[in-house]
Parts: C-alpha cells; sequence; structure tokens
C-alpha cells in the first residue's frame, strides 16, 4: 500500500515538494531503509551519555535510536552481548555490527551510513 501510495503521488511531490514533505520523507525510508543504533547499558553511564549526545547532534534522518535498560523482551535486543560497558550495535536490513563501546567509534559508523 505505501508503494502505491507513493507512485500515486509522485508527480505531485515532484511537482510542490515542499507540499509534500512527509511523503518525500517515506520515500527516502522506502528506498534506503531504516538504520538502527541499539545502545544497551545504564542511563546514568557517562560512556552512554556521551554515545547518545553524539547521535543527537549527529543529522541522520534514517536513524532509529533503541536504549535497553534492565530485562527487556524485545526481539531487536535477543542475541546480543549485554555487558556492564555501554554498548551500541550500528544495524540495517536484519545485520548488526560488532559491538562498539567507545562513543567516536559509533559516530564513526553511523557518519558513513547512507
Amino acid at each position: 500500500q505505501a508503494e502505491i501510495l507513493l507512485a500515486t503521488h509522485k508527480p505531485a511531490m515532484l511537482q510542490e515538494p515542499f507540499g509534500h514533505a512527509t511523503l518525500l520523507y517515506a520515500s527516502l525510508l522506502a528506498q534506503r531503509g531504516v538504520k538502527e543504533v541499539r545502545l544497551v547499558g545504564e542511563r546514568t553511564d557517562p560512556e552512554l551519555a556521551k554515545m547518545l549526545k553524539g547521535l543527537k547532534e549527529h543529522y541522520a534522518p534514517h536513524l532509529m535510536v533503541f536504549l535497553y535498560e534492565g530485562d527487556s523482551k524485545l526481539p531487536l535486543f535477543q542475541g546480543l552481548e549485554i555487558s556492564d560497558r555501554a554498548t551500541a550495535y550500528v544495524c540495517h536490513r536484519f545485520t548488526c555490527s560488532p559491538p562498539l563501546q567507545d562513543p567516536a567509534s559509533l559516530l564513526e559508523m553511523v557518519g558513513t551510513l547512507q
């Protein structure tokens, strides 16, 4: 249904892009896919705070950030290594990066996402 909607409205989006910002954004997500950063750690951890701050300062409209605190049953956190250090995983199309525990490494990897 999303593909039909985007195809139906394509001429209008091309003619008047500012009036169709939400549909253009949906089209971008459909083409590129959503990238995820899955963060594991305690909200009070200074390293996790650095990761979150860096992600907030980085413009990435196709990026979703999920934070795991405690005992989550969400499938997107299943199979990830949970340690006592703040850890990030960058995921796309059901594949995740190795664990990243350095905020600079996380931001570098996020910066390479297209």
